[in-house]
């Protein structure tokens, strides 16, 4: 064989062998992508995501500032299975872009409340919550929910039972009025309907999502390292995972 035929028949191999590694490493990716579990801490402004973030993740107290970027890491199960877990800033600016960003990958939602100020902050809160829930990602994607009554340690803080009726009673009012908004401006195709029309709002009729309720805290009282108790939100992590 020449040394012409040689080089052509290398190149040829070479050229076999880079599409190959390009074809593995695309279905490696695509498969990781797909596959990739996370669960997205949700919240408005002061709730006290970013510090059950880290007592999940670093089992400490640190003193935290109002986000301006998400915080990401693994969260290792008590089962010893892992999770990607992300914190998203509460800032209305900023949280829906975020919010938008990582969604398609959320197989799980921490959604924070601060139990103390829920009837102050009730408006902000249920608009957020009602995006979240009526977003047709989120409904194809994430059946689990967890709102955690975050703060029971205050002393003004209401129960998961009492906070869960003031949201479906609020919730309520707002899908008759957003409703109402689409009718006359059009349909958007992102956002689905919340619940059953036929009857007022319970979060029961979002089915086959499942919105649990949990409550703790994540530090006790103004100590810089007080007790916290997340005990609620790992149990259900450890379900979710």
């Amino acid at each position: 064989m020449s040394i012409i035929g040689i080089d052509h028949t290398v190149n040829v191999i070479i050229a076999a062998f880079v599409v190959l590694i390009s074809i593995v490493f695309y279905f490696t990716y695509h498969r990781f992508k797909t596959t990739k579990k996370c669960v997205l801490i949700l919240g408005t402004s002061g709730a006290g995501k970013t510090l059950v973030y880290t007592r999940l993740i670093l089992k400490c107290f640190k003193v935290t500032q109002t986000s301006t970027k998400e915080n990401a890491s693994q969260f290792i199960t008590g089962k010893g299975s892992s999770i990607d877990l992300l914190e998203v800033p509460g800032d209305k600016r900023l949280r829906e872009s975020i919010f938008q960003q990582f969604k398609k990958s959320a197989r799980g939602i921490i959604f924070v409340i601060d139990s103390s100020t829920i009837e102050k902050e009730l408006k902000d809160v249920a608009d957020f919550l009602y995006c979240i829930l009526t977003d047709s990602d989120i409904i194809e994607l994430c059946e689990n929910i967890l709102i955690f009554c975050n703060k029971q340690d205050a002393p003004l803080a209401k129960g998961a039972g009492s906070i869960k009726t003031i949201l479906e009673k609020e919730l309520n009012i707002l899908r008759r009025t957003r409703s109402s908004a689409l009718e006359h401006e059009g349909s958007d195709k992102d956002s689905c309907h919340l619940g059953s029309p036929a009857a007022d709002f319970v979060f029961e009729q979002l089915y086959p999502t499942t919105v649990d309720f949990a409550e703790g805290y994540a530090n006790q009282g103004e100590a810089s390292e007080g007790k916290y108790d997340l005990d609620q939100i790992i149990a259900w992590m450890d379900k979710t995972a």
